[in-house]
């Protein structure tokens, strides 16, 4: 057990560098959310649905074992990211991206390897990547598969593990082996959708209080109580979000990396 636990610790160092957090903006400045990629065979790949979620106008670029307050990140506009798709499938089918990517940051460093899974993985334990809720720290985690199975035609597995928001794209890799077996597709937590919904109405009654106003300020026993329903929203939906962390239960879903290595553009290594 302890030698498992010293391969795990040496193959998340070697990996690091290899793992691509992707932060997205609307007019340059807002940004929209961020999601996990990876560099393999000078490719990057993530999922589709990171890219096709809402329109953005760029997206900012960086690595696993950099210091986001100490280097300039790579930027990228959508066009240019989107013209460099080599081969895509939606997230209603296998839900990945190959992106050709020769940005000059990238050479040297480490390329992950695609291997094919095994069909008795049920039950072992895998590692995974990511930055989960947006943050601008790599984040590594040990998972076990729980389930293999088929949706439609995609090969999926589920996995018990400290999977978030934000780790969509990230790699699921095979501990003996280093092989990359999967690609991080979503999370699922039974309450999730349910804290979206709340999130989304109480951002939506923010801007349906600052809207009504039009610039004029109504007074009653000296409070505001526009600006006093405001402040009370904001807090409200600062809550929401830290219960939808907090209520997270870890499980997620990888597409299987045989529909990546199906497309010929990289290779299954031995």
């Amino acid at each position: 057990m302890e030698r498992d636990s010293e391969i795990s610790k040496e193959l998340i160092q070697l990996i690091r560098p290899g793992i691509v957090r992707l932060a997205f903006f609307n007019n340059h400045r807002e940004q929209l959310g961020s999601a996990t990629g990876f560099l393999s065979n000078d490719f990057l790949v993530t999922c589709s649905h990171v890219i096709r979620k809402e329109p953005f106008d760029s997206v900012e670029l960086t690595f696993g074992d950099q210091n986001l307050k100490e280097i300039t990140p790579i930027r990228l506009s959508a066009d240019m990211l989107i013209s460099n798709i080599e081969k895509e499938s939606f997230e209603s089918e296998y839900d990945y991206t190959i992106i050709r990517f020769d940005e000059p940051e990238a050479k040297g460093r480490y390329q992950l390897h695609f291997g094919t899974p095994r069909q008795e993985l049920v039950g072992e334990q895998v590692l995974f990547f990511g930055f989960p809720f947006g943050t601008q720290n790599l984040t590594s985690h040990i998972g076990y598969i729980s389930s293999d199975f088929k949706r439609g035609s995609a090969h999926l597995f589920q996995i018990d593990g400290s999977i978030n928001p934000g780790n969509s794209g990230g790699p699921l890799v095979h501990i003996p082996s280093g092989s990359v077996i999967g690609i991080v597709t979503r999370t699922e937590t039974g309450l999730e959708k349910d804290f979206d919904q709340l999130i989304d109405a109480i951002s939506n009654n923010v801007k349906a209080l600052e809207s009504r106003r039009g610039g004029a300020r109504i007074i009653v026993g000296g409070i505001d109580p526009v600006a006093s329903m405001g402040v009370t929203m904001r807090i409200l939906k600062k809550i929401s979000f830290n219960m939808k962390r907090g209520a997270n239960v870890g499980i997620g879903f990888c597409v299987s990396s045989e529909h990546i290595i199906q497309t010929g553009l990289i290779k299954e290594t031995k």
